[in-house]
């Protein structure tokens, strides 16, 4: 893959190596104590795409995750993409009828899940909503047919790493990267198809309004939204920025994140932004590193 400005780059995987040759040491994410720069970033989505390539996951096939805003989400995302696979995400909040929807409607080949998470078994949950030749991998308890993630990791050793440069160097801008689906108010939910030539020329748009860059934002809302996704995920890392995960909605996180990792972008609601100004524990001064507030809902 030639060396790019992020402008040149048409695939999320051309982004990617472009900011993990040009600044291999800044920091891309965050997660807890885990924090890894673009070089660690790109180690640890290319193990994953190897895993995923032993797998079976073709051009075009679909891979999908039931996970908390957090690292697993990112590296599925990225290493699915960047071979070529569909990715799409799925909200613990969602109830068996509507995982089966879903489910029937994408027919992943892959279909990672945190479980249990919230004293929910989403291993069995998501087995019994879905499609009869998915693969299922946990982390956590796998239950029935699914098994570990770490399985799965096991077979990355299995892909060279000419095999994967061939497969990376075959995603073309006008592949579709990602379903995001509506949220079904007024009917079956619909699913978005977004190429890469979309998203990426999305976050490029949008990283060169976002002044002050390269920014630094928290992650915590469900992975399944587009704003996860492009509005923070991608826009961040178009200008070279710093990703910090959360797995919960929390007010009072929100604020100690923000102080301490100095972030600079905010995406929020004005519901949410509400809230925060009225919980017992605001400070300004936690929020005191905050560069530009993007308010959005519809």
């Amino acid at each position: 893959m030639k060396n790019m400005s992020a402008e040149e780059a048409v695939t999320i995987g051309g982004m990617l190596s472009h900011f993990s040759k040009t600044c291999p040491d800044a920091e891309a994410a965050v997660e807890g104590d885990i924090r890894l720069s673009y070089s660690q970033l790109k180690v640890e989505v290319d193990k994953v795409s190897k895993a995923l390539m032993a797998a079976g996951v073709g051009v075009g096939d679909r891979v999908g995750i039931m996970a908390p805003s957090g690292l697993d989400f990112y590296f599925t995302y990225l290493a699915t993409v960047s071979i070529g696979g569909i990715w799409f995400g799925l909200n613990p909040r969602y109830q068996e009828p509507e995982y089966k929807y879903l489910l029937h409607d994408t027919r992943p080949k892959i279909l990672f899940t945190v479980s249990p998470f919230e004293d929910r078994d989403y291993s069995t949950v998501l087995q019994n909503a879905g499609v009869p030749k998915t693969q299922y991998f946990v982390y956590g308890t796998p239950t029935g047919s699914a098994k570990s993630y770490e399985s799965l990791i096991e077979k990355a050793a299995s892909i060279s790493d000419v095999e994967l440069l061939d497969r990376q160097n075959q995603v073309q801008a006008e592949d579709i990267a990602a379903i995001v689906y509506t949220s079904g108010s007024t009917g079956e939910p619909k699913g978005a198809m977004l190429s890469h030539r979309a998203i990426v020329g999305s976050a490029i748009a949008n990283a060169k309004w976002m002044e002050g860059g390269p920014h630094k934002a928290l992650c915590c809302l469900p992975i399944n939204h587009v704003a996860s996704l492009n509005n923070l995920c991608m826009n961040v890392m178009a200008g070279g920025g710093l990703m910090v995960f959360h797995d919960q909605f929390d007010l009072a996180a929100v604020m100690t994140i923000t102080k301490r990792e100095q972030l600079t972008y905010m995406l929020t609601s004005p519901t949410f932004l509400m809230m925060l100004l009225a919980h017992a524990d605001f400070s300004l001064e936690a929020l005191r590193s905050l560069r530009l507030i993007v308010l959005a809902a519809r």
